[in-house]
């Protein structure tokens, strides 16, 4: 297997050679690393890098006790940043009560836990307790083990005369000079094996320069303005002293102005990024190409295309990606601040792999954030949304982890998003996500997010139902219960007190019968939105109409007949 380079070399981490040694960088959480005699290990906390000892293990995520204190120094062990003290009869001891101790000339006294007998040591080193965001590998010679990657370094070392490097960020250049010194290099260049460098000029008035050799001179910068390296053994420099210069033959006295270092190259280390490998088979030899956890960058400059597990690829423009990953999938909540404007954050579910509990069952673990850049618990994802009245929103959210049991039934999870808002409204305003309701399936994913929240409405519209419910619908699409029309039977209307205006109210003798809108009250219904027409038989009702208007025409005859008998009696009598 051959390994392309930033530097445009070729590497082939199957031989072992001395000369090469091949590296990684990890910042994912439970990555371990071991330093021994063939493997350097160096771990930072984001502000200081430290290599650790032959035989000490880091984890990403975890704590350990890096650095070293010169005699003088005053160290002092907290319960936050402890330290650990190594004493002069060889025995470690941590400190987190809040004491100090001076490095070299104070001492420190123990109970030894086996004899109960006290010891008292000097101090002679102090190394503080730190938290480990990344780990860098350097493996060194190559060969069988030797874990190799994208993106991964590969470093080599070279004394051959003439051997040329050019530094650059993906491909540092390490200087190593005949008086044992060196300078790492990203820029500038070239540099050749055997060449010459030249250190930054001292002009600081006073300054004197290391004693000049053949190999390692002196380049005297003058008052008119030239230069001369010198390389008289043995020599020092002063800025400001006077300086005999010889020009054409006659000796002329200068003022040096400043100087700096002309140094030879003894031997150049470059350590250059991994670009690709080629498909070239090596026996005997195990080297993984690819790390578990490699990730890439994708950008519109830089697109990124990705193979996937069902065989096919796609081209991302954006978004960092991991091996083992899947794509993200995405929903969208909507979330209303306290003044009821709406924000839409967008919502990435990834999944990072399968593991098994101590039962040896499958679980399912998605990492949940807000962007594409994050997918290690615990590391800030954010997103801005800038609104139509182009007020922006920042939202924050540490990564969450979401689990599945073995059936695709959620098991653990949640966050809180943090809402950062410049309209005017309570802020900072912190959500709570569930995903309880979640199901994982074995096919494709979908994700339907659903806020308990919403805008500020008024109403717009009222219905009745045939239950005689009365619904309210607003304007920000809410429908509530206002109301409900109630419907009741009474074996006994006649019991009813009148109250007046055609009203009538329940009374002890009414005989209701059940509660309202109940099934043991029936006898009456409601027909919502319809338009009430007559509900009778005209025909046998107009029939009706005429009998009784012929009943009332006889009676009124009888009472025509009465009054004439009556009047023809008056005039009898008279």
């Amino acid at each position: 297997m051959t390994a392309t380079l930033a530097s445009g070399q070729t590497a082939t981490p199957s031989t072992v050679d001395p000369n090469w040694s091949y590296g990684y960088t990890t910042a994912t959480t439970g990555d371990t690393a071991t330093a021994s005699a063939s493997q350097d290990v160096f771990v930072t906390d984001g502000k200081t890098k430290v290599q650790l000892t032959v035989g000490q293990t880091a984890t990403v995520g975890g704590k350990c006790f890096v650095g070293s204190s010169t005699p003088g120094t005053l160290v002092t062990g907290t319960p936050d940043a402890p330290i650990e003290l190594t004493l002069a009869d060889g025995t470690t001891h941590i400190v987190n009560d809040g004491s100090s101790y001076r490095v070299g000339t104070d001492t420190y006294t123990y109970i030894d836990p086996v004899t109960s007998v006290s010891h008292t040591s000097n101090v002679i080193d102090a190394k503080r307790e730190i938290t480990i965001t990344a780990i860098d590998v350097l493996q060194k010679g190559g060969g069988n083990g030797t874990e190799v990657k994208v993106g991964g370094i590969a470093s080599h070392v070279t004394t051959t005369s003439g051997y040329t490097a050019t530094p650059t960020p993906n491909n540092k250049v390490n200087l190593e000079f005949a008086d044992g010194s060196g300078v790492e290099l990203t820029s500038g260049g070239p540099y050749a094996v055997g060449g010459r460098y030249e250190t930054e000029k001292e002009v600081a008035a006073g300054t004197i320069s290391e004693a000049a050799t053949a190999a390692n001179g002196v380049k005297l910068y003058l008052s008119d303005g030239s230069t001369v390296e010198d390389t008289t053994t043995g020599l020092h420099y002063k800025v400001g002293d006077n300086y005999t210069l010889i020009k054409n033959g006659v000796p002329t006295v200068v003022q040096i102005q400043g100087f700096s270092y002309v140094k030879r190259i003894d031997k150049i280390t470059e350590t250059s990024t991994i670009t690709s490998f080629s498909n070239t088979k090596t026996e005997n030899v195990t080297v993984k190409a690819v790390k578990t956890h490699e990730s890439t960058e994708a950008s519109a400059a830089n697109p990124v295309t990705l193979k996937l597990s069902d065989g096919g690829t796609v081209t991302q423009t954006s978004g960092r990606y991991e091996k083992g990953h899947s794509l993200p999938l995405v929903t969208t909540l909507t979330i209303y601040d306290s003044l009821g404007a709406k924000h839409d954050v967008a919502v990435y579910f990834t999944k990072t792999g399968v593991t098994k509990d101590a039962l040896g069952n499958t679980i399912s673990t998605w990492a949940v954030s807000l962007d594409t850049s994050h997918s290690v618990a615990g590391h800030e994802s954010t997103q801005t949304i800038t609104g139509k009245d182009g007020k922006v929103t920042t939202v924050t959210m540490p990564v969450a982890t979401v689990t599945f049991d073995v059936n695709g039934k959620y098991s653990t999870g949640s966050s809180l998003p943090t809402l950062t808002m410049t309209n005017g409204s309570g802020s900072p305003q912190t959500v709570s996500l569930d995903y309880s309701a979640l199901t994982q399936y074995a096919g494709s994913n979908t994700i339907a997010g659903k806020a308990d929240g919403n805008a500020s409405g008024t109403l717009s519209s009222v219905s009745i139902d045939k239950t005689g419910t009365i619904t309210g619908t607003y304007t920000n699409g809410m429908r509530k219960t206002e109301a409900q029309v109630a419907l009741q039977r009474f074996t006994n209307p006649g019991g009813l007190n009148k109250i007046g205006n055609s009203l009538y109210e329940d009374s002890n003798n009414a005989g209701r019968s059940g509660a309202p809108n109940t099934a043991t009250n029936i006898g009456a219904t409601i027909t919502p939105s319809a338009l009430e027409m007559s509900n009778v038989d005209v025909a046998n009702e107009f029939t009706d109409m005429i009998i009784t208007q012929r009943g009332f025409q006889a009676n009124s005859k009888t009472i025509t007949v009465s009054d004439e008998m009556l009047e023809t009696l008056i005039q009898m009598k008279r």
